[in-house]
Order: C-alpha cells, then sequence, then structure tokens
C-alpha cells in the first residue's frame, strides 16, 4: 500500500497544484539541517518548484527557518559536491594535455545536477555554491587553470541570469561574459552528511 504522503503527493500532481514546504521533514525548527533530515532535504532539492519557493520565502519573504536552511544548502551541502568533483578529477591524468583533449573523460558530467534551474535564482545560487567550492578546491590539488575554467563552464553552460539576486553568494555575471566565481570558505561538508562527522551549533 502506499504510503500517505506518497499518495498525497501523487494526488497534488495529478490535480497539477504544487506540493509545499514541509519544513519539519527536512530541518529542526531552528532550520538546521540534522542527519535525520537529510533524505527528506534531498527529494526536496529535487522539486525546482520546492527549492524555489524556499529561496523566496528566504530571501524576500523573511522567513528566518527558510533563511538557515538555504544558507545550509548553499554553504555546506552544496559546496561539498563541487570539492568531491575536484578531488576525483585530480585522480585522473587529466593535467596531460593530449589527454585531457583526447580521452572525454576529464571534463565532469554534471547531468546528475539538471534539477537545479538554469534561469531560477535558487538553482543559480546552488549551482554558483559548487563551482565555486571546485574552484578552490581544484586550485589547492593543483588542476590547470585552463582545466578549472572548462569545467566550471559545462556547469554554468545555459545558465540566464535576470537582474541582481540578493545576497554575498549571489554575484554573477551575464550567461555571454565569462563566469568567474569567488572563493569559498566554506569546510569541506560530505553530501550527505554523516551524523558521527557533522555537529552543527546553534545560534
Amino acid at each position: 500500500m502506499p504510503s500517505l504522503p506518497l499518495t498525497a503527493l501523487a494526488l497534488l500532481l495529478l490535480f497539477g497544484a504544487t506540493p509545499t514546504l514541509d519544513y519539519d521533514s527536512f530541518c529542526d525548527a531552528e532550520g538546521h539541517i540534522r542527519a535525520e533530515h537529510v533524505e527528506s532535504v534531498q527529494a526536496m532539492v529535487q522539486q525546482p518548484e520546492l527549492l524555489e519557493q524556499l529561496y523566496v520565502e528566504a530571501t524576500t519573504q523573511g522567513n528566518p527557518r527558510a533563511a538557515r536552511v538555504f544558507q545550509e544548502l548553499e554553504t555546506q551541502h552544496f559546496p561539498a559536491i563541487g570539492q568531491t568533483v575536484a578531488e576525483k578529477t585530480r585522480a585522473l591524468p587529466c593535467s596531460i594535455p593530449v589527454y585531457r583533449e583526447l580521452s572525454g573523460g576529464c571534463i565532469p558530467n554534471w547531468a546528475f545536477l539538471d534539477f537545479l534551474s538554469k534561469d531560477r535564482p535558487g538553482g543559480i545560487r546552488l549551482r554558483k555554491a559548487i563551482g565555486d567550492a571546485y574552484q578552490v578546491r581544484a586550485r589547492q590539488l593543483g588542476l590547470k587553470d585552463a582545466m578549472i575554467l572548462s569545467v566550471v563552464n559545462a556547469l554554468m553552460a545555459g545558465v540566464i541570469v535576470k537582474g541582481t539576486m540578493a545576497g554575498p553568494a549571489a554575484e554573477l555575471r551575464s550567461s555571454s561574459a565569462p563566469f568567474k566565481a569567488s572563493k569559498s570558505t566554506s569546510a569541506p561538508v560530505e553530501w550527505p552528511p554523516k551524523p558521527t562527522t557533522r555537529t552543527q551549533t546553534r545560534d
């Protein structure tokens, strides 16, 4: 028998309604993403409408719980993806120009992030967080600038920026200009986080 949440979601999709944010399922009362919330927050961010709703509530509606969730996604969880990709890329002999050009394996396939919008601010912010963290980690590992630029361009390909997005991590140029990520200062965090290695501090 289908679970009640799945049945409710199916009904919402059937009648064209957008699922609402169930904060209790993906964060605590203050907006921190704990170990028990990981599965639910992963499901939430893979629904573009919900992610963009979270972004709106965090940035324009003054919802502190939404702001905390998005902050943790942008500064911890999604940067961890960029760091991990950099480390996996470094494991390949991609510093050899001929190999890099002919192998086809040195530029990561970002298709697994297709759920992140390329024309809406929430998805773009998280793509940028990944790109920033990738660049920092890749340079630490000694990857060449040309390769780093190719990888980040692949991640940001097709991104359309409309206007200026709020927030310190939202400095993006138009899609026709070269993408230049700012330096990330966030510590490496696993995605999903492990309960034994990740702790949260309360404000």
